[in-house]
């Protein structure tokens, strides 16, 4: 059971995804609630809202063009905790297609990182979800204060107001980009032909995406691992959201209640 509840609506010019509550969020029931978070200051002063609002007002929200999620939905706490489980990667994926907001804003590098499967920098991602950009912002909770920087969140707030992007809700078949298709079918064949060789080289029949992450992190397909192959794990999402998943010719998936489990088999 989720902890808040989604503030999610068609048309929305950017929604705010953050970790996962907060202690005292999950507490009063009202995101950004913890003493010395920036959240609804940085909003008041960089003009998405009219005025401050109160924690307990986070509904308001929506009349504004703006909406709220976390990745972590069903749990709550300091990051350092939350981040040892699993993100909902594909339900925030299903809710930007679904309702195709202008932008989908990070509130954080951990939650960030956790949905793109890389590192990430401050500002504007090469990555799109449908129609929607992706930036990623500094944290405003006060235990990040010394990585804050007001001139990110000013850059959202010009990219959200734009005009040029239309507000329609991305239907069923319509394409999905994630990075540019290219790339991303280039990295594919890629990892699958080293996924090829390290199975010839060591004989195994089966392997789980933490079992390559070593071999593809050293041939410099991914930069680093964490979470037990979750990079890997992500770039199949992606290759699947895009109809190209059989360009990794070795990859299989159980599917479980929410999300695919997946898993390699030697070509031999």
């Amino acid at each position: 059971m989720a902890v808040l509840p989604d503030l999610l609506k068609p048309g929305l010019k950017v929604v705010f995804c953050g970790t996962a509550a907060g202690s005292k969020s999950a507490r009063v029931g009202a995101y950004y609630a913890g003493p010395g978070n920036q959240f609804w200051d940085i909003l008041h002063r960089i003009e998405l809202t009219p005025r401050r609002l109160a924690p307990q007002e986070f509904r308001e929200l929506l009349s504004f063009g703006i909406g709220l999620t976390d990745l972590w939905k069903e749990t709550s706490g300091p990051d350092s905790e939350v981040t040892t489980t699993y993100p909902d990667v594909d339900s925030l994926r299903s809710g930007v297609l679904r309702y195709s907001p202008r932008v989908l804003a990070f509130n954080g590098k951990s939650s960030a990182t956790a949905f793109l499967g890389r590192a990430t920098s401050y500002g504007r991602q090469p990555e799109t979800i449908g129609r929607t950009e992706v930036f990623v912002l500094p944290s405003t909770s006060g235990a990040a204060r010394g990585y804050w920087s007001e001139s990110y969140w000013h850059e959202l707030a010009r990219a959200s107001s734009a005009d040029e992007h239309k507000n329609t809700a991305v239907k069923p078949g319509m394409e999905v980009i994630t990075m540019k298709s290219d790339r991303l079918i280039e990295k594919g064949r890629l990892a699958d032909s080293l996924i090829k060789r390290w199975f010839a080289m060591t004989g195994a029949d089966t392997a789980k995406p933490k079992d390559l992450m070593p071999y593809l992190v050293k041939h410099g397909v991914f930069t680093k691992d964490h979470r037990e192959g979750f990079p890997l794990r992500n770039l199949l999402r992606q290759l699947d959201a895009v109809g190209q998943l059989a360009v990794m010719t070795t990859v299989r998936f159980e599917q479980k209640r929410k999300n695919k489990s997946w898993f390699f088999v030697s070509p031999g």
